[in-house]
This record gives C-alpha cells, sequence and structure tokens, in this order.
C-alpha cells in the first residue's frame, strides 16, 4: 500500500506513512492496495481533511479483490515408466476490470505448471481477458489453486491408465537429487533412506505395528512450495526491529499485517524464545511504517518463516546488545551474562541480576534490527 500509494500521488516512499489497525481475517488481497485508499489518499490532500472509507456487505464485495476465473486446457505427455516428457498449459483468465497487477498474475500461474512435478519440456500460453466484472487480485495462493487442480486432476486419470515408476532410481539412500526444471530453475531433492521396522518403531510408540496405507503411485513429485517461485521485484526479505522500552516491555516493531492469521503472537513467541521471558513480555506493533525498518509486507505465506526468522536473529542480536550494556556495569565479560526466567543474571551467581525493567533504568533504551 505504501509503494503504490507514494507512486499514484508522485511521492516519495518516505513522505508516505501507514499504520495498520485489526482487521480481522484477510486471507488474499495482500499483494496490490486496492482503488479506493489511493483515491482517499488523493480526496485528503485535495480536502485539507481526513477521509475514512465505509463500505457495507454489498460493497466490499463489489470493490474488494477475488481471485480468478480461469478455463484451463493441458496436455501432458508421459513415457512408459510415468516420466513426464512434456506438458503444454493454455489458460484463459477473466481479469475483470481496473488492475494492474495482472501480467504478475499471468507469471505466477505459470510457475504452477512446472513447479510440482519434474517436467522435462513445458509450453504454456495465456489469454488475459478484461470484463466488465470485479477486478481480480491476489487471493491467497495467487494463481496457484485453479491450475494446481487442473494438473493434479491430470495426474489422477495419468496415474489410472499408465503405470508410473515407483519413485524414481536415487543415487542412494539420503542423496541429493539436482536437476533443472523447463524454467531453468535448479532444485534440490533429498531421497528418504530405508524405513525402520515398523514392529520396532511401533513397539517404542506403544502401539501395535499396522500395514501402512497404500498411497497413489504418480509421476515424481517434488517437495517444492509454489510460493518459492514467485520472484518479488524488491525480493523475499523481512526486516525486523526490536527495541527495550523504558517500562521493560520487548516491542517488536514489523511491517507485515496480522490479516487474521495469528502472526502477532507467533513473532512474539519467537522474540520471548529467543531473549529468555515469557510471551506476555513481549509487544509486538505491525504496520507502522515510522517505527518498523522497510518489509516486503504480508504475503505467499511467508511472515511465520521469513519475518520470524528475522525477528530471531533481531532477538539475538538485542541480546548481545543487552550483554555488553550490563558487562560494562558489571565490571565481566558480555559472554559471563545469562539470559532465562524472565531476567539477566551473572553465570557465576551471586547478587548480579536483573529484570528487563532494571536494565532499561541501568542501561537507558536499547534495540536490535536484522534481516
Amino acid at each position: 500500500m505504501r509503494k503504490e500509494v507514494a507512486h499514484v500521488l508522485g511521492l516519495d516512499i518516505e513522505r508516505v506513512h501507514i499504520r495498520g489497525v485489526e482487521v480481522g481475517g484477510g486471507f488474499g488481497g495482500k499483494s496490490k492496495v486496492c482503488e479506493q485508499e489511493a483515491i482517499a489518499a488523493r480526496l485528503s490532500i485535495a480536502t485539507g481533511r481526513p477521509v475514512k472509507i465505509c463500505l457495507d456487505r454489498r460493497e466490499e464485495f463489489i470493490s474488494g479483490k477475488t481471485d480468478h476465473a480461469k478455463r484451463i486446457r493441458i496436455r501432458t505427455a508421459v513415457d512408459a515408466d510415468g516420466a513426464i516428457l512434456a506438458r503444454s498449459a493454455s489458460l484463459q483468465i477473466d481479469n475483470g476490470a481496473y488492475t494492474a497487477y495482472a501480467p504478475t498474475y499471468v507469471g505466477a500461474s505459470r510457475q504452477r505448471t512446472v513447479c510440482l512435478y519434474r517436467v522435462q519440456t513445458a509450453h504454456y500460453d495465456c489469454d488475459l481477458v478484461y470484463t466488465n466484472k470485479v477486478p481480480g487480485g491476489q487471493y491467497r495462493g495467487m494463481g496457484a489453486p485453479q491450475t494446481i487442480w487442473a494438473i493434479e486432476s491430470q495426474m489422477d486419470a495419468i496415474a489410472a491408465r499408465a503405470r508410473p515408476r515407483s519413485a524414481g532410481v536415487p543415487a542412494g539412500p539420503g542423496q541429493p537429487d539436482r536437476r533443472c526444471d523447463p524454467a531453468g530453475l535448479a532444485h534440490h531433492q533429498l531421497r528418504a533412506g530405508r524405513m525402520p521396522d515398523r514392529s520396532r518403531a511401533a513397539h517404542r510408540l506403544g502401539r501395535e505395528a499396522r500395514e501402512p496405507r497404500p498411497q497413489p503411485r504418480r509421476g515424481h513429485r517434488r517437495d517444492d512450495p509454489p510460493q518459492r517461485r514467485v520472484i518479488y521485484e524488491e525480493g523475499n526479505y523481512s526486516n525486523t526491529r526490536i527495541e527495550l522500552d523504558a517500562s521493560g516491555l520487548f516491542v517488536v516493531h514489523t511491517q507485515t499485517a496480522d490479516a487474521g492469521t495469528w502472526q502477532n503472537t507467533t513473532l512474539a513467541q519467537i522474540a520471548a524464545e529467543a531473549l529468555g521471558v515469557t510471551s506476555e513480555q513481549v509487544r509486538v506493533s505491525h504496520m507502522n511504517t515510522d517505527a518498523a525498518p522497510a518489509d516486503l509486507g504480508s504475503a505467499a505465506s511467508r511472515v511465520a518463516f521469513v519475518t520470524g526468522n528475522a525477528t530471531a536473529l533481531a532477538a539475538q542480536a538485542l541480546r548481545e546488545t543487552m550483554a555488553a550494556a550490563l558487562a560494562l556495569r558489571w565490571d565481566c565479560a558480555p559472554a559471563d551474562i545469562v539470559f532465562g526466567d524472565g531476567c539477566a543474571r551473572h553465570a557465576a551467581g551471586g547478587d548480579r541480576s536483573a529484570t528487563p525493567a532494571q536494565i532499561a533504568a541501568l542501561c537507558g533504551a536499547l534495540s536490535a534490527e536484522a534481516k
């Protein structure tokens, strides 16, 4: 939103400030601003007054983004062993009206045609049709659900008609298999080695051994989440800053938004574990561009992993900052200070310990940032 509002208004991005509010569930529509936000910003500048957007339920459905309807035709060639020799995908996508993000959506849909199975040769063509309907948008798995459903349905039909290879022939148990897909992107996959004896495993679990449920036999599949293949212009990154405020509360600053996914709880738990405190001692401040460092935002189910790792790194950096500050006052090495049970203490024991509030009073406000 910040980037696109700045573009529409002709402003430097640093002049646009966003402060998020709790919005409840919003599982989609996070990659592109809706038109009304930019219109509200323009009206506010023109009138010199705040502008509030109020939508009733009908207007919400009309003005909000939905996924794109599609017609999909897929042709796949396999050999006698089940190897996928070629796949051709032809799509017609109903774009709706008034959206500039459509070319990226087409690219995302194309990526789904080769990222789930090893395909030797691939063809993709698409007609993006603008219609007098509700504009399409990035609605949960951008370009993925219908395309993957079509591919999986066809793979079921192929598996029913032909006998695919069992699992491929790996170089050996646990050996990596490195190949490129038709787009030239390499993937790495570790093959599982010999399964442990079921009787011994069941005995250790206190259960009876059971025969495994037979699995459908399909073409060789690889573990490569589709969202990894969507290339963001800025790169798939997150920045997080954590500060210890004067009251002893740890505040996690992030430009990602909690759209009903409980990400704030997740980030607070990650920070708390790394800092050696309880999650009640951590508050997450999300979508406040005045306080949080630059970030790609909430998209593609990436927050728990990407922003979570940035939060863990920032928490570790803050621990080191607090240890260095306390070491100067306790006349010891930073490595002598340990964190846990909600406080910092000298490893040798004694009365040298401090709660977060005492650390803030002793050392002042501290913060650390990580990407």
